[in-house]
């Protein structure tokens, strides 16, 4: 947490340092500006960090301000420059040959933000809690969303992140009705929360009580180059496989089943596969000696 002193009281005022740090609360006006700032509302980075400071620390910005000459508000916030600067921690920046920089506003979370909102709840670890079959609807939408923003196609690509974040947050007895009353700000979240952890799933090494499992090999060829395996067997084949197998029962049961349980079947599949491959060409190629 960053720490701001209060000279006269010398009371100090702890504010977030990056989002894992922020409330509920707060993650949803972040959120909110990273889409402004993702529309082109707003693209200075100064505005930002004023903005997030404002909210952080809870300053209090005078209806005045909008009648300051310009000289005079930018004097104002030039005075808490250093402290404003400290919010530099929530962006990624970093600096082109002719030294322009970019900021790049951090969205990127292991942990569940946000998880609960009014009468819906969401995973806490979106690998431990999640099934199999909500996993599949959400790599399902966000390969058409792909798609979608390929084709430019709007529509599409809202109604691709509502079924994410529907198929990730269930809602308590009488939800809202309408997907249009839940905000894009939690919407966003849902997709950028499933997209960081698909992306992690399928290219690094995940810790799983206290073992590394690297995931990746399901969306690799046996020599080790991506060939998007998964993709090709296609999820409902995927399911049927597991089915037979008897392990978790049916495919209704195999898509109730919990996320994590049902890679780590996948997993230790593969790894036998490849260790079988492996010790077969060795012995195709000592035979052949």
């Amino acid at each position: 947490m960053h720490e701001l002193l209060n000279t006269k009281t010398g009371k100090i005022t702890q504010f977030a340092e990056d989002i894992h740090e922020l409330t509920p609360e707060q993650y949803l006006f972040y959120l909110d500006l990273v889409l402004q700032n993702m529309v082109g509302e707003i693209t200075d980075p100064q505005i930002i960090k004023r903005k997030l400071f404002s909210k952080l620390c809870d300053v209090k910005v005078s209806w005045r301000m909008n009648f300051y000459s310009k000289e005079t508000y930018e004097a104002i916030w030039s005075a808490l420059t250093d402290k404003i600067n400290l919010l530099d921690s929530f962006f990624d920046i970093t600096e082109d040959e002719q030294g322009k920089e970019t900021f790049q506003l951090h969205v990127k979370c292991t942990g569940n933000l946000l998880p609960t909102w009014k009468k819906y709840k969401g995973p806490e670890n979106l690998l431990m809690d999640i099934t199999w079959g909500q996993f599949k609807q959400c790599v399902n939408a966000l390969k058409l969303m792909q798609y979608a923003r390929q084709n430019e196609d709007v529509q599409d690509i809202e109604r691709f992140t509502k079924d994410i974040f529907h198929a990730l947050y269930k809602s308590a007895p009488n939800p809202l009705k309408g997907a249009k009353e839940i905000p894009d700000t939690v919407q966003f979240h849902a997709l950028t929360y499933f997209s960081y952890w698909y992306e992690l799933i399928t290219t690094y090494p995940i810790e799983i009580n206290g073992e590394e499992i690297d995931f990746s090999v399901l969306w690799k060829s046996d020599d080790d180059e991506v060939s998007n395996e998964m993709d090709k067997s296609g999820w409902m084949g995927i399911t049927f496989s597991i089915a037979e197998s008897g392990v978790f029962g049916d495919t209704e049961d195999v898509d109730n089943e919990k996320l994590y349980k049902v890679l780590m079947f996948l997993y230790k599949n593969k790894v036998t596969q490849i260790f079988e491959k492996k010790q077969q060409k060795k012995q195709n190629n000592d035979q052949s000696e």
